[in-house]
């Protein structure tokens, strides 16, 4: 088996899954398995792509992989016929998304940096530039603590728990700013695929970070931050949360995200945050974020 640490958990996972950060045997949240999905199940849930209950959940990623899971703590992998690193991609984001919510946090869709010992989320639609926002500020010398993935968990506060030391970057993303800070992993070639992945080395934050704030990203001309009423904060956390729309699950799913997201917006930790389209503004942005957060 190979162990890795990755949102304060520990994964057995008898397949390498690089780019994780490996530790030392000892028990262990959840088992990842390279295993036939048992037909049985399959035919209780009646083959659908998507199956979800209290203690069971199935997806299934066409050509990549299907997955598994059980009780938050076992995952069982069906691989299709393709790169087995590229099964990566969907076991660290939607499943891993699902077993960190089924374990009581808030996962929203947003990407984390540390910027002196407070955690800085960024959400926001497709193109908005969570990615290039990301880093930029990593460019700058801040580390990231996750990326797609932003899990806060409320045990001790608000904290976002740290992920693993790789970003997503685009073509775009490569032509714009300096990626130097990284080391570029070779390119998977597969259909679909229009991302790789990028190694950040030193540049990671590998524990819980207490949260700052979480800003909703929006290109614009200067650089600016724009308060949200509770009422705007609370709706922008349920428009980025990884599975609040998916209450078939049951068991007051939603309601819990909603209950949560109502917590981070009362304390004021949801704001909007207008980007320069820019890249070489980045310094104006941070500049703002770091007198937002008080730093």
């Amino acid at each position: 088996m190979y162990y890795y640490k990755a949102y304060n958990l520990i994964i057995a996972s008898d397949f390498k899954l690089d780019g994780l950060i490996e530790c030392n045997q000892q028990p262990h949240d959840i088992t990842v398995h390279k295993s036939v999905i048992d037909p049985t199940f399959l035919e209780r849930i009646g083959n659908c792509p998507w199956y979800f209950s209290p203690d069971e959940q199935y997806l299934d990623f066409t050509i990549v992989a299907k997955f598994h899971i059980r009780n938050a703590s076992e995952v069982f992998v069906e691989m299709y016929d393709c790169p087995e690193e590229l099964v990566i991609y969907p076991l660290m984001g939607m499943v891993m998304g699902l077993i960190l919510q089924l374990r009581g946090n808030l996962v929203m869709h947003a990407n984390a940096i540390e910027m002196d010992g407070l955690a800085v989320g960024f959400m926001g639609d497709k193109g908005a530039g969570k990615s290039t926002t990301s880093a930029a500020f990593i460019s700058k010398g801040y580390n990231l603590i996750t990326d797609d993935v932003m899990p806060i968990n409320f045990e001790d506060g608000f904290k976002i728990l740290s992920g693993f030391p790789q970003m997503k970057v685009t073509d775009d993303l490569l032509a714009n700013i300096d990626l130097s800070f990284g080391d570029l992993l070779p390119k998977i070639e597969f259909p679909g695929l229009e991302k790789q992945q990028l190694g950040l080395g030193t540049h990671f934050a590998s524990e819980a970070l207490k949260l700052g704030r979480t800003y909703v990203l929006e290109r614009g001309e200067k650089a600016q931050i724009i308060d949200y009423s509770v009422k705007d904060g609370f709706e922008a956390m349920m428009r980025f949360s990884y599975y609040y729309q998916r209450d078939a699950m049951g068991g007051g799913f939603s309601a819990d995200v909603m209950k949560k997201s109502v917590e981070v917006a009362k304390n004021g930790l949801v704001k909007k945050l207008i980007v320069p389209a820019y890249i070489d503004r980045i310094q104006e942005t941070i500049e703002l974020v770091r007198e937002d957060i008080g730093r």
